[in-house]
């Protein structure tokens, strides 16, 4: 069977952070912060200040399409035994939250900026199967069998910690250490 899908997911993501009285013993005032930028100054952290918390649409998509053929083969070449043969392409959709158009900002230091995100852009895991088997039945109630399996698989998902530069941020500190689930090679 040819199977064509097609996800399309929308998402409203709304942020915010504000600097109160739990900032670092030496953290300067609300006056310390340059307002060209919204960043408080020499404090050694980034501070975003939000005026609301009306969040960024974002708009992903993502499409593939694969043939995905299962065959299965029974054979009887003698009375009592019974050979049996499979061959199978599979494929597994990722989780719905991986694939949400989100990041979360982690540690907001100018020396290590961090977040975690999810990626629209994954692919399914994909699977290669081939079985077979032999039985014996040699009585009524007794059997013996013997199988075998072998399995190519691809696009596994993983966890990839990442250099990505975030466009939202003043460029000297756009680059942050992102976590992130990506399709293995």
């Amino acid at each position: 069977a040819l199977v064509e899908v097609a996800q399309v997911r929308h998402a409203l993501h709304a942020h915010r952070l504000e600097l109160g009285a739990r900032g670092p013993a030496d953290a300067p005032d609300f006056a310390d912060i340059d307002p060209a930028t919204g960043q408080l100054v020499d404090s050694g952290l980034l501070f975003p200040i939000y005026s609301s918390t009306a969040g960024t649409p974002s708009d992903a998509r993502n499409k593939y399409e694969y043939w995905l053929p299962s065959f299965n083969l029974k054979v009887e070449p003698m009375r009592n035994l019974i050979l049996r043969a499979s061959a199978s392409r599979t494929m597994s959709r990722p989780t719905l939250d991986d694939l949400s158009p989100s990041i979360t900002y982690g540690g907001l230091s100018k020396i290590r900026r961090s977040a975690t995100a999810d990626n629209p852009e994954l692919k399914p895991f994909l699977s290669t199967n081939f079985d077979g088997s032999a039985e014996w039945y040699y009585s009524p109630r007794g059997a013996l069998a013997i199988a075998a399996f072998h399995k190519k698989a691809q696009n596994f998902i993983i966890r990839v910690n990442e250099e990505e530069i975030i466009p939202n941020v003043p460029t000297q500190w756009q680059t942050f250490q992102v976590l992130r689930p990506r399709n293995a090679a």
